[in-house]
This record gives structure tokens, C-alpha cells and sequence, in this order.
């Protein structure tokens, strides 16, 4: 062994932790015989004296309320496992929702666009008072179409929040 160790040493430690260093008399003069061990002796009674103050600062709550709390906890953590299946099931069809309506008006603008042209050519022909009411069936549709879409938004937009917000309890 070398000037730094002492094979007491964990024997002092353990003594000082458990705070009986006094009622060992054979440990207590080979402590006064012994650098390293006066030093262990020094610095086992910091850490004990930290370890006494830490603990006496902390408060456990009582057992049921520590209970309660853990109850309330998994339930919680109970609901949000169960709503993540539905969260990425509603997302999916959100998505293929967007993606229908994309392929449907894709697949149906053709056929718009040839209704349109036939109308345009089928203007000319028209008898004047059908074609005052189309173009101001056009007009009508152009000028409220906007508001019609803000009002749907302004309706839908809140119903769609509660129902992807609410929790479920209804």
C-alpha cells in the first residue's frame, strides 16, 4: 500500500456514515494514528452532514395523495395512447380527402372546360333576354361565390376545431 491508501479505510467510512466512529475505540486511535484516515474522517462527516440537511429538507406527500396522482397520471397517459391511433386515422383521411378532391376535379375539368367552350360558342346564338339572365346569373355568382365560401368557412371553421379539440366526453 502506498501513503495514500489505509486498508481501515472503508471500515472509517462506514463508521462515520452510520455515526458510530465514537464507540469503536480501536478505530477511533487508529484514526489518531493515521493522515489518510483523519482525512476520510474530515471528509465522510461533509458528506454526511450534506446527506442530513438534504434529507431533512424533503417533504414526501402522503401516500394517497401520491397514489391519486398516479392514477390520474396513467389515466391521462391511458387517454392519450388511445386518441393517437384516431389522430393519425383522421389525418390519413384528411389527406386522401384533399387527394380525392384534387383527382375528381383533375378528371372532371375537361368536361368543364368543353361545357364552357360550348356555351361560349352557343352565346352568340341566344336570344337576348337569355342571355341578360345568364350573365347576370354570372355576375351574381362571381360577386356572391366569395362570401358564400367565407360564410361556409366561417361555420365549418369552429365546428371543425371543437370536434378535433374536444376530448371525446360528450
Amino acid at each position: 500500500m502506498t501513503a495514500l491508501d489505509c486498508a481501515r479505510e472503508p471500515e472509517v467510512v462506514q463508521a462515520v456514515m452510520a455515526g458510530r466512529l465514537a464507540a469503536c475505540q480501536d478505530l477511533g486511535q487508529h484514526v489518531e494514528s493515521c493522515d489518510v484516515c483523519r482525512e476520510v474522517v474530515a471528509i465522510t462527516r461533509l458528506f454526511r452532514e450534506d446527506r442530513d440537511a438534504t434529507l431533512a429538507d424533503v417533504h414526501l406527500p402522503a401516500a394517497g395523495q401520491v397514489w391519486w396522482r398516479a392514477a390520474v397520471r396513467a389515466r391521462l397517459d391511458a387517454a392519450h395512447a388511445a386518441a393517437r391511433p384516431l389522430t393519425w386515422a383522421t389525418g390519413v383521411a384528411a389527406a386522401c380527402a384533399a387527394g380525392l378532391t384534387v383527382g375528381v376535379v383533375g378528371i372532371a375539368w375537361p368536361t368543364i372546360d368543353r361545357a364552357l367552350t360550348w356555351f361560349g360558342d352557343r352565346a352568340g346564338s341566344m336570344p337576348p333576354p337569355t342571355l341578360a339572365v345568364a350573365d347576370l346569373t354570372a355576375t351574381l355568382m362571381q360577386r356572391t361565390l366569395p362570401f358564400a365560401l367565407a360564410a361556409a368557412f366561417v361555420v365549418l371553421a369552429p365546428v371543425a376545431l371543437f370536434l378535433a379539440l374536444s376530448d371525446g366526453k360528450r
